[in-house]
């Protein structure tokens, strides 16, 4: 059985967040981080059983931290429509922080997908961190726009979602027109909410 050193899996991920931040993404080398970490090749794999494991990690763990980050933007601001601009323009800048990694992932999960797997369900959905960005924009949709989970499940919340992450990961960070873009598509979205709600009749 392989020895496990206490932290060491923590190690590995920062240091290989801290050469992404400052090399970018084509610099992570498994060979590389393990030297840095001061481990062996082998050791690190006892942890991460490839580099998508380990860029997985990473996308996870920088993500976290947005997320968190964006709660409190959530948290701290009236109800209003304006909070969803707002919301979606700091997610903007959250995403130039993590300097196009979503979008390295999932070209990586489209050149290893089969037909099946690119057709059964969105890409990216099996993520933690895909299962919270859905319930923040579901926090941010019923404080920004006064629908409750009722109004929500009346829809296809899921698929509108799925898009607005795919958006977020593989746009290009230095273009905002997807801001607007997803304010509108939310909007058609809460309209046909509203409609749909019975109690509006």
């Amino acid at each position: 059985m392989p020895k496990i050193i206490k932290d060491l899996q923590s190690r590995i991920v920062k240091t290989a967040i801290r050469i992404f931040q400052e090399e970018g993404f084509s610099a992570i080398d498994i060979r590389r981080i393990a030297k840095e970490s001061q481990i062996a090749v082998g050791t690190l794999y006892n942890y991460f059983p490839n580099k998508k494991a380990l860029l997985y990690e990473v996308f996870q763990t920088l993500w976290a931290e947005s997320i968190e980050k964006l709660d409190s933007l959530i948290e701290e601001s009236e109800p209003s429509e304006a909070l969803f601009t707002r919301y979606v323009a700091a997610l903007h800048h959250e995403m130039l922080q993590k300097k196009g990694i979503g979008k390295h992932l999932f070209r990586l999960e489209l050149m290893e997908a089969n037909e099946d797997e690119v057709t059964a369900k969105p890409l990216f959905t099996h993520t933690l961190n895909h299962g919270l960005q859905r319930e923040q924009m579901k926090k941010v949709i019923i404080k920004s726009y006064g629908l409750t989970e009722d109004q929500l499940a009346m829809n296809n919340f899921d698929h509108l979602t799925n898009t607005a992450a795919m958006l977020v990961m593989i746009g290009n960070a230095t273009d905002q027109e997807y801001i607007p873009f997803l304010r509108d598509l939310f909007g058609s979205y809460i309209r046909e909410c509203q409609n749909l709600d019975p109690t509006n009749s």
